[in-house]
This record gives structure tokens, C-alpha cells and sequence, in this order.
């Protein structure tokens, strides 16, 4: 006597894996995703699985400020540098994991009886799997490189000076890097406020206070001899706003092993809410089996 092992009705992503390989005559690829196979997907075991996931992926997330991180990318520009186009890639490849995963843990609830162990043969699955699993390896792999020292853009400047410095070298211009080093604290000191408690002494540059009304910018731009309007206050506005930004915000710098943490845990946030939806959602292909029978 054979026994015959139940179909799985839903599956619960715990792990994927792609290995490729080609010939000289196929460009065929095989891929393996390792699914948790629990004989009712609507146990509380899968439904704490996915709960684990989510509360995981989303304090990691929210410690190392992975989504502040990207942000801060995506603001220099897309077409300016390249950890904006990272951060670009990165994003799209999660979408792209959100996407097909729930396509793939919805299908039963659209009435499809799928073979999760089969997926080879699935006309649905041939196709999404070894998508999803792309999507995954390559978003990830892009994701971590985009929070690591490699991707990640460096930390703006924190003064007024650095930050024309900075201004002046990325648009061609550092022979005003003397004058700029030469300017007179008084033409700065308006910019900057210092707040002074029991404890600890804080100074903060807003840029409504360097473009305001006592007209800093038009001292500063006649002392280096520039146009009111030109590509160094351009790109000085960009700096002001990004070092306001994390400071609002009070991003920090999260080194190799806060983009590994990070990235990890941007996916983990993704498979425990898509998981979770698919626990939620109704398993209409029961109910076309039953009116088959």
C-alpha cells in the first residue's frame, strides 16, 4: 500500500535559495525555494511564525533606520550619484518581492489548488517562483550594499563652512577653497544657535537662517565673489537641507554590520506581512475541491 502525502494548501516562506547553471546549448535554471510545508497553514504555529517575522523585521528596521537611510540616498539625486541609484534598485527589487510573493500566497485564496512541492510543473508558480527568488537574492544583495560604507552616501557637514567647501569642490570651483576658509566668523555666526543646558551644549544650522532675512547668503556670495544665483548655493541649499534632515531625524551612521542587521531585517518585515496576509485571506480552492466532489 502507497501512502499518498496531502498537498500543502499555503505555504509559509522561511528560507529561499537560487542555484543557476547554463550550457552551451540551454540558458535553462533551476531554482530550489525551501517552503515550510505545515499540514494546516491556518495553525497558530504558522500564524506566530509570521507574527515573528514581522515583529523582527520591523525592529530592525526602525533601530537602523533603514528606510531614513534610503531616503537620505534617493534625496542626492538619481542621476547625480550612484547610491541614489542603488537605493533606487534596492526599492524596486523589495516592491518586486512584495509583489510576487503575494501573488504566489494568495493563489489558493483566488481558487487555485496549487502543489507548492510541484511548483516546477504549476503553470502559475514556473514562472513567479524563480521570479520571487531573483527578486529576493539580487534585492537583498543590492540593499545591503546600499546601507554599507560602499553604497551609503557620507554623513553631510556638520558646519557652514565645510558645507561650502563641499559646495564649491563638487561644482568645479576650488580655488575659492582659500576665501572660503578666510571668511569672517561674523558672516557665519548668524547662521548658528547654540542652545546651552545643565548637561549638554547643542548647535544646530537651519537653513531658513542662512537664506532669511539678514540676507547672510548675499554677504557671503559678494565676499567670494559669486552670483547671488549659482550651482555652489545650489548644491549648499541640498547640504543644509540634508544636515537639517538627519538631524530631525537623528539618523546615524550604521557601519557594515548595521546594513547587514538592516537588510535582513527589511526582509523579514516583508515575509512576516505578506505571510500574514496569507493566513488571513480564505482558502477558496477548498471550496472548489468540495463542489468538485
Amino acid at each position: 500500500m502507497s501512502s499518498h502525502r496531502p498537498e500543502p494548501l499555503s505555504p509559509t516562506l522561511s528560507a529561499t535559495s537560487s542555484t543557476a547553471s547554463s550550457t552551451a546549448s540551454s540558458t535553462a535554471s533551476s531554482t530550489t525555494t525551501v517552503i515550510d510545508t505545515h499540514p494546516n497553514p491556518k495553525s497558530l504555529i504558522n500564524l506566530g511564525k509570521q507574527l515573528k517575522y514581522l515583529s523582527i523585521g520591523f525592529v530592525l528596521t526602525s533601530y537602523l533606520q533603514v528606510f531614513p537611510h534610503l531616503s537620505d540616498a534617493l534625496s542626492l539625486g538619481v542621476w547625480s550619484t550612484l547610491s541614489a541609484k542603488l537605493a533606487l534598485l534596492s526599492i524596486l527589487l523589495l516592491l518586486g518581492t512584495v509583489v510576487f510573493f503575494t501573488y504566489i500566497i494568495l493563489l489558493p485564496a483566488r481558487g487555485h489548488n496549487i502543489n507548492y512541492l510541484d511548483w516546477r510543473g504549476d503553470r502559475h508558480l514556473g514562472t513567479a517562483i524563480p521570479l520571487l527568488t531573483a527578486c529576493i537574492i539580487f534585492g537583498w544583495t543590492t540593499l545591503l550594499l546600499t546601507l554599507s560604507p560602499i553604497g551609503a552616501p557620507a554623513p553631510p557637514p556638520t558646519t557652514i563652512r565645510q558645507r561650502l567647501a563641499q559646495a564649491a569642490s563638487f561644482t568645479g570651483l576650488d580655488s575659492l577653497e582659500s576665501r572660503i576658509q578666510s571668511l569672517p566668523n561674523s558672516y557665519l555666526s548668524p547662521t548658528t544657535t547654540t542652545t546651552t543646558t545643565t548637561t549638554t551644549t547643542t548647535t544646530t544650522s537651519k537653513l531658513s537662517n542662512v537664506l532669511g532675512k539678514s540676507n547672510d547668503w548675499d554677504k557671503i556670495a559678494s565676499y567670494l565673489s559669486l552670483p547671488n544665483k549659482s550651482p555652489v548655493r545650489d548644491y549648499f541649499v541640498q547640504l543644509s537641507e540634508r544636515a537639517d534632515d538627519w538631524t530631525g531625524k537623528n539618523i546615524k551612521v550604521i557601519g557594515w554590520t548595521g546594513a547587514l542587521l538592516g537588510s535582513i531585517g527589511a526582509y523579514f518585515l516583508v515575509f512576516g506581512a505578506v505571510g500574514l496576509i496569507g493566513f488571513l485571506a480564505p482558502d477558496r480552492s477548498k471550496e472548489k475541491r468540495n463542489k468538485q466532489f
